[in-house]
């Protein structure tokens, strides 16, 4: 199917943007015929199953998303050495030759509408040209786009024996009220024995729609290695290929992503293999929660010339939410059967054992699943030979992670209680009814009044902030995080995800009496919570419970009392002002998980929570002790022998529970009450 001209698209236009550049007539020319090509062209191909397409790239409207003549950037470009790393507009200038020669021989102009829209009015690109035999690696083209459209050109020359290593990112600049399109087309041609590394990263805003196509000709005894991180906009249409021509020829295509909310990525890896002796290797993995889609194709194409190929392709996608979607179509079409070649393609979810077994270590459900997450990008990441991509790309992971903002949460039984210091206009606040969209499960949550309070932030010690305490109309124990309409901001206050609230953290080192203080009070309701659970469990204890079981639940409530008056002796000889204990017990709740009865099943795996959980904290309380170098008024050594003796009495009750549930597995006729 074909898409019509935008009205906003004329050979006057074309004449003006080759006009500013004094761009030469062949170039003019090109541009000219990609125009007069694009009614007849069809947009780029996607997977259709009957009555459906995977992407849906006729939805979009280029009437509005198209401005020629208003694009806009920033572009910044680092070369190395005797690299030339020029403008798109010096390059024609002072390599009129070359590029000419070059631009358009690996990408036809006219291949689909996307690509020729974009040839026709690109205004920003880089053009690079290695010489024979020289040897480059920091070479970086990082763009921000400006306008509500960009479109660009990437042209790498590589001579023989040449080598060199590309980063490019696109992210967004200015905001914009409206919806945004960029398309970035590039082209690597090499000489005999070169080397290329191309990596790029795409951050752009969530009002963005993104059409990159990069494609490589490899020639003998050269390789080209791609590598590729999707994190940003609405819609993403991403296609990698490498041609094999040159026999002994190597490519690697490596790709992340990490779609959440709404986004839809459509990432597509090709190879051609039509020399002797030709290796690919295609690895891709990606995340995906709330709505976010993805669409992946893998296409591996063995020529009847290609004797002696080895190529391989492996695409893994987890999903962090039920309404997420994935489909993927890995592909081997194979026509030389000497021919070592494998495919495949998973789609799943956090595996629940792992989680399990970080949960019951006293991690926090969220934080247990953000690790786990992580750990899936390694096998990427480790692909990733330029540290500085690696980097950035891995912090890009983290980032996403952490948004939106979450806030402290406590669970109890009946209500769930959010407590962070929020950006929020007076205007909102004084309304006194919120309305929240949980990232989660997109329902509306209806929230309650607002107060101004002093925290103890060490960004703003002592500052008056203010705190929004949110009741929402029913419990969610994997409340995600929230997103709140709001205009203006107060910026002085930092919006922290759980576990990391700065001004009552046991990662911190103690910096004063005050936070010493509050660690202690967080010991307190941890002991509490371990009395009332023993106290509790033995209460429902069978008429003839287990004795072993029995005298567990008693000793671990009797020493739970005795840690508690040991912590508030200590408390007592600070001369400070304690918080309110519902405070210490939001932070509880986030940073060491679930805390209420009802959390758990099963008396004897709670009390190993129990104990473990009691214990972690001790060994983290005592580190940022014993790692400061603050004055404190009570005496550093009396203060942590004490805390050393209840850490070895949490100890001795983890191996004392073990032993207990061990006897019982030994067992066959025991069972927990």
């Amino acid at each position: 199917m074909s898409t019509q001209i935008p009205a906003s698209i004329s050979e006057e236009t074309v004449d003006h943007i080759a006009d500013e550049r004094d761009e030469p007539d062949w170039l003019r020319e090109t541009r000219h015929e990609a125009l007069q090509a694009l009614e007849e062209l069809p947009l780029p191909d996607v997977i259709q199953t009957p009555g459906r397409k995977w992407t849906d790239l006729e939805a979009l409207d280029f009437e509005e998303l198209v401005d020629p003549l208003n694009q806009a950037d920033e572009t910044s470009r680092q070369d190395d050495g005797d690299v030339k790393v020029l403008t798109f507009a010096e390059a024609v200038q002072e390599h009129s030759d070359l590029v000419e020669e070059n631009f358009g021989s690996i990408l036809d102009p006219q291949e689909n509408y996307l690509t020729a829209l974009s040839v026709a009015l690109f205004t920003t690109g880089t053009v690079v040209i290695v010489p024979e035999g020289v040897a480059a690696e920091d070479v970086t083209i990082r763009a921000e786009m400006n306008s509500r459209s960009l479109f660009s050109q990437t042209l790498v020359i590589a001579e023989e024996s040449a080598s060199v290593t590309i980063l490019e990112s696109i992210t967004s600049g200015e905001s914009a009220d409206e919806d945004r399109y960029f398309s970035n087309l590039v082209e690597i041609v090499t000489g005999k024995n070169s080397y290329i590394q191309f990596g790029s990263l795409q951050t752009l805003d969530d009002d963005s729609y993104t059409y990159t196509l990069k494609r490589a000709d490899v020639g003998r005894d050269a390789t080209v290695n791609w590598i590729e991180g999707n994190i940003g906009s609405k819609l993403t249409r991403s296609d990698i290929e490498s041609e094999l021509n040159g026999e002994a020829s190597e490519t690697q295509i490596v790709g992340a992503f990490f779609g959440n909310e709404e986004q839809h990525l459509d990432i597509n890896a090709r190879v051609w293999h039509q020399a002797e002796h030709t290796t690919a290797d295609l690895v891709t993995r990606g995340v995906l929660d709330n709505e976010a889609r993805s669409v992946y194709e893998g296409v591996q194409d063995v020529g009847r010339g290609a004797w002696s190929t080895n190529s391989y392709q492996r695409e893994n996608t987890l999903m962090l939410s039920d309404d997420a979607e994935a489909d993927a179509s890995p592909k081997l079409i194979i026509h030389n059967h000497d021919t070592e070649a494998s495919h495949s393609a998973t789609v799943g979810q956090v595996d629940q054992e792992d989680l399990f077994y970080m949960v019951s270590r006293s991690i926090p459900p969220r934080q247990a699943r953000d690790t786990l997450v992580e750990g899936f990008f390694v096998p990427v990441l480790e692909e990733i030979a330029v540290d500085e991509f690696r980097e950035d790309l891995s912090q890009q992971i983290r980032n996403r992670l952490d948004w939106p903002a979450f806030p402290t949460t406590a669970v109890w039984s009946e209500t769930t209680i959010f407590q962070t210091p929020c950006p929020v206009s007076d205007e909102y606040a004084e309304s006194g009814e919120w309305s929240i969209l949980t990232a989660e499960s997109r329902q509306t949550w209806v929230t309650c009044r607002w107060s101004r309070r002093t925290t103890y932030s060490e960004a703003s010690p002592g500052g008056d902030s203010l705190a929004m305490w949110f009741h929402c109309r029913r419990a969610h124990d994997n409340l995600r995080g929230i997103c709140i309409s709001h205009r203006t901001s107060l910026q002085q206050h930092e919006l922290c995800p759980p576990g990391r609230r700065r001004w009552m953290s046991v990662g911190q080192q103690v910096s004063s009496d005050h936070q010493l203080a509050r660690l202690l009070q967080i010991g307190i309701v941890l002991e509490e919570v371990v009395e009332a659970r023993s106290v509790t469990h033995l209460e429902e204890l069978d008429s003839e419970p287990d004795a072993a079981v029995a005298s567990l639940l008693q000793e671990a409530a009797d020493e739970s009392q005795r840690h508690r008056r040991q912590l508030e002796s200590l408390i007592q000889n600070l001369d400070v002002e304690t918080v309110p204990f519902e405070e210490v017990e939001s932070l509880v709740g986030a940073r060491y998980g679930r805390t209420r009865p009802a959390d758990f099943d099963g008396v004897l795996y709670d009390q190993l929570c129990n104990e473990e959980t009691a214990y972690k904290f001790y060994d983290d309380l005592i580190g940022a002790v014993e790692d400061s170098e603050a004055s404190i008024s009570v005496n550093r050594v009396e203060l942590v022998a004490v805390l050393r003796e209840i850490r070895a009495e949490e100890a001795e009750g983890v191996e004392e529970v073990a032993r207990v549930m061990e006897a019982r597995w030994t067992n066959p006729h025991s069972h927990e009450q």
